[in-house]
C-alpha cells in the first residue's frame, strides 16, 4: 500500500511539473518545492540555452542571483552589457506578460526568443524578413530586484536589463596622411544600433567586452588594431590625433564612441625588450623591432642553427653580454660545415641601428690524425664566423660587432674523463682543451666564412667587426710559438677580408 501511495506521489509531481514548463519554457530542472513561482527572463540573451527559467521559492526567502552560478547561470548575450534584473509583469496563467512591442529604450532588446526559436510560438510573431513584431516583455528597467534584500512573497517575474556596449574606432588617415575627422561618430546625433551615421562606421566599431562594457584592455586594441591594419605595427596608442597624450590601459569609457590614435611603423614586427622574446622572435623568423636595450648575461643563446631572413631593427639599442660556445666536429664526408659566433645563417636579413658586444669560444673537435666516418683532408676544414656561419644577400646599416674569442682544440671526441667538482659535489664530463697547436685548416672571418664579396652582402653606413682573441690559460707547450702566429695570421687576414 505505502508503495503504491508512493507511485501516485511521483505522477502528481510529474504533472505538475508538465504544466508548470508547457506554461513557460522548457525548463528540466525546475524546482517544485517552494511556494512561490519566479520566472527568469533572458530579454533577448539566455540562460543555459534557455530564454527561461522557472523555479519555485518558500515563502520569505530571497530569490536566487545568477551571479552565483547556482542553481541558474548569469544571464549572457552578445553584443550586450547586462545591467541587472527588473521585476517584470506576470498574466493570469503566470506567463511573463508579451508586448506587441518595446516599452523601454532598449533598441532590439526584449525579444522573447532564443537561437533555436521562440517557445512559446504563440506569443511571438514576426513578419516575412523574420522581424519581431509581437514578443517583448513588460517591465520598468529603472526598477532593479536586489537579491540581498528583496523577498519573495509572491509570483514574480525578473526580467534580464541589457544595455547596448560601448564602442571604439581606431582612427585612420587619409590620402594625404592627415586622420579623418569623426565629429559625425562623436556627435549627439549618433545613436548606437541605428541611423545612417552608424550604418557609415558600423563595419569598424568594437565593442568594449571587458567588465561590462566599461574599459577597454590592450587586448582588446590590440586585436582591433590587427584587424584595421594588418600590414603595420602598432607602437603606442594616444587618446588624441595629436599624439600628445598616451592612452593607458585599462582605459575607462565615459563617451558612447571612443576613437584610439597610434604611433606605428610600416610592416609586421614583434617589439622585444628582453633576452627571453628576442630568443623566440629570432628562432621563428620574426621581424624584430628592439625597444630598448637587451642584457644577456643570464640567457642561453641557442641561434647557431636557425637560418634567419627577417628584419632586425635596432633603434640604436645594444645587445650586451652575449656567451656562446660553438664545437666543429667532424663534417659529414663531402661537407664544410660552418660555425658563427651569435647568428647561425643569415640569408636576404636586415639589420639596422644595432650594437652587439658578443664573447664567445670556437671548441675544434677534428682529430687531423685520423679519419673519421670517411672523412677526408678536405673534411677538416674549420670555417668560423665571429659574427654568423653564413651570410648571403644581407643588408647591413649601422650595424657593429664587438667580439672577445678564443680558439680552443679539443681532444678527439669521448677522451675525456668524469669530474667531481669539489665545491658543489656535481659531476660532468670534462674534455681535455689546448689551444696552441691546430693540425687542420682554419678559416676565421670577421663576419662570416666567405662572405667578403659586396656582391652579395651590403654594408653600409658604418658597419664593422672589433675583435681580440683572448689568451687560453691551458697549460702552455712547446709549439705556442708557432700555433700563436698562425691565430695572428688568421685574424689578421680576416680584418683585410
Amino acid at each position: 500500500m505505502k508503495k503504491v501511495k508512493y507511485l501516485l506521489f511521483l505522477m502528481l509531481i510529474a504533472v505538475l511539473a508538465v504544466g508548470v514548463l508547457a506554461g513557460c519554457s522548457v525548463d528540466t530542472s525546475t524546482d517544485l518545492t517552494g511556494t512561490f513561482k519566479v520566472v527568469y527572463c533572458g530579454n533577448g540573451g539566455e540562460l543555459n540555452a534557455n530564454p527561461e527559467r522557472v523555479f519555485m521559492i518558500r515563502e520569505g526567502l530571497h530569490a536566487f542571483d545568477p551571479a552565483s552560478g547556482k542553481p541558474v547561470s548569469q544571464v549572457v548575450r552578445p553584443g550586450y552589457k547586462f545591467v541587472g534584473w527588473a521585476k517584470g509583469k506576470l498574466d493570469e496563467n503566470g506567463d511573463p506578460v508579451i508586448l506587441d512591442a518595446p516599452i523601454t529604450d532598449d533598441l532590439d532588446g526584449g525579444v522573447y526568443r532564443n537561437k533555436f526559436g521562440a517557445i512559446r510560438e504563440s506569443a511571438v510573431e514576426t513578419d516575412q524578413t523574420g522581424t519581431v513584431k509581437k514578443g517583448y516583455y513588460d517591465y520598468d528597467r529603472n526598477s532593479l530586484w536586489n537579491f540581498d534584500r528583496d523577498l519573495v512573497t509572491e509570483d514574480i517575474c525578473l526580467v534580464a536589463v541589457w544595455d547596448v556596449y560601448s564602442k571604439f574606432l581606431i582612427a585612420d588617415k587619409n590620402e594625404s596622411g592627415e586622420w579623418e575627422s569623426y565629429d559625425d561618430l562623436l556627435s549627439s546625433d549618433f545613436t548606437i544600433g541605428s541611423g545612417a551615421i552608424y550604418e557609415k562606421y558600423e563595419d569598424r566599431l568594437y565593442d568594449v567586452q571587458n567588465l561590462r562594457g566599461t574599459r577597454i584592455s590592450q587586448d582588446d586594441a590590440l586585436a582591433a588594431y590587427g584587424t584595421e591594419r594588418p600590414d603595420n605595427t602598432v607602437l603606442k596608442f594616444y587618446k588624441d590625433p595629436d599624439c600628445s597624450e598616451e592612452l593607458v590601459f585599462p582605459f575607462n569609457i565615459t563617451n558612447k564612441v571612443t576613437v584610439i590614435y597610434y604611433e606605428e611603423i610600416d610592416g609586421v614586427f614583434d617589439l622585444v625588450t628582453d633576452a627571453r622574446t628576442f630568443q623566440s622572435s629570432y628562432a621563428m623568423g620574426n621581424n624584430i623591432y628592439m625597444q630598448n636595450d637587451i642584457d644577456m648575461k643570464d640567457t642561453v643563446l641557442n641561434l647557431g642553427n636557425v637560418t634567419y631572413s627577417g628584419e632586425i631593427r635596432g633603434n640604436g639599442h645594444s645587445i650586451t653580454n652575449v656567451n656562446t660556445a660553438v664545437t666543429q666536429n667532424i663534417a659529414a664526408p663531402g661537407e664544410k660545415n660552418s660555425y658563427g659566433g651569435m647568428f647561425g645563417k643569415l640569408i636576404n636579413a636586415r639589420i639596422s641601428d644595432l650594437t652587439i658586444d658578443i664573447k664567445t669560444s670556437f671548441t675544434i673537435a677534428i682529430d687531423p690524425s685520423n679519419s673519421f666516418m670517411g672523412a677526408t683532408a678536405n673534411d677538416k676544414v674549420c670555417y668560423f664566423g665571429l659574427v654568423a656561419s653564413l651570410m648571403d644577400g644581407c643588408i647591413f646599416r649601422n650595424f657593429n660587432v664587438n667580439v672577445e674569442y678564443e680558439l680552443l682544440r679539443s681532444l678527439v671526441d669521448g677522451e675525456g674523463s668524469w669530474v667531481t667538482d669539489p665545491e658543489t659535489g656535481d659531476r660532468y664530463y670534462d674534455i681535455p682543451k689546448i689551444k696552441n697547436k691546430f693540425d687542420v685548416t682554419l678559416e676565421l672571418s670577421i663576419w662570416a666564412p666567405q662572405t667578403d664579396n659586396t656582391n652579395l652582402n651590403v654594408f653600409n653606413d658604418n658597419c664593422s667587426v672589433t675583435s681580440e682573441c683572448v689568451k687560453d690559460e691551458t697549460e702552455i707547450t712547446e709549439d705556442e710559438d708557432d700555433s700563436s702566429k698562425d691565430q695572428q695570421d688568421q685574424q689578421d687576414q680576416g680584418n683585410n677580408d
